[in-house]
């Protein structure tokens, strides 16, 4: 009798999987429909008024690059740089103009008490500032953001395309040398030129920024033979990605992002990240069609 309880339950709980990832989709869906049009409201009026935007920001601090982002010495106080690959890139620019420190207003306090303030601020710092959103934004790269990117090199570049003279590579593991080619379970792929020292986990922490995943601990890559469905490599974190690439053949394999650790119940994955859960379908869906 224990056996059909436990069929029961199961379905139950599927069932209750199900009810669940449509009721998400389903919200997912209209709050995007939703976001887009408030976006295009948004920058339609942005487009029209010529006034800074107030902004304010929590930035976490990091253990190498601490909140990443400098200060100017003059009056007044504006962002100089902003490192890549730091907690602050993405949040602040070079340009923005700060008001405030953890809501203390920066007009009549000295540039040691400034100093102070984001040296007490521990883990976390709320930065507010004034932000110019006159004019279309520029699709090249400044001189200023070129410099920057030489002065703080990153282990890894992320870029959606490489093309080699004038064509896309094929299935394979390279795009072209030192170019890591990876794919992601919605038919998208990702180039990353690494360097010698560059790590498994290096990509894997990339593209947990880069795809807004917050359960990266369910997430590996892996190597697939091109000839051969059954045969799936599971690449350690601290692999050398130039070491993965000399010992096997490029044309062989294939690099994969992959969600290869799971709790138990998917319901845990569903209410931590439900990005993490939509890959997870989107990569069940596609395992069940190849076989």
């Amino acid at each position: 009798m224990e056996e059909p309880e436990d069929n029961m339950v199961q379905v139950r709980k599927s069932h209750k999987v199900e009810q669940m990832v449509s009721k998400w989709l389903r919200l997912t869906r209209d709050s995007s429909q939703r976001n887009r049009a408030a976006a295009d409201e948004v920058s339609a009026n942005t487009n029209q008024l010529d006034v800074p935007l107030t902004v304010t920001v929590k930035i976490n601090k990091d253990p190498l690059l601490d909140y990443g982002f400098l200060l100017s010495k003059d009056t007044p106080t504006c962002v100089k740089s902003v490192s890549a690959g730091g907690p602050g890139e993405g949040k602040l620019f070079p340009g923005d103009q700060v008001i405030k420190i953890n809501n203390i207003p920066l007009e009549s306090i000295s540039q040691e008490h400034m100093d102070n303030i984001i040296r007490e601020c521990g883990n976390s710092i709320a930065v507010t500032v004034l932000r110019n959103t006159s004019g279309p934004k520029s699709s090249f790269i400044t001189e200023e953001k070129r410099a920057r990117l030489k002065s703080n090199p990153v282990k890894v570049r992320f870029a959606e395309e490489v093309i080699v003279n004038g064509h896309t590579q094929g299935n394979s593991l390279l795009f072209m040398p030192n170019v890591l080619k990876v794919y992601l379970e919605n038919g998208q792929t990702k180039a990353f030129r690494y360097e010698k020292n560059t790590t498994v986990k290096d990509i894997i922490l990339t593209l947990k920024s880069k795809l807004s995943i917050r359960c990266i601990e369910y997430f590996a890559l892996v190597l697939k033979e091109r000839f051969s469905a059954n045969k799936v490599y599971l690449l350690h974190e601290d692999e050398i990605i130039e070491q993965v690439v000399q010992k096997r053949e490029a044309r062989d394999y294939k690099c994969i992002f992959r969600v290869c650790f799971l709790p138990r119940d998917p319901l845990v994955v569903l209410q931590a990240d439900p990005v993490t859960f939509n890959y997870l379908y989107v990569q069940s869906c596609n395992d069940v069609l190849q076989e």
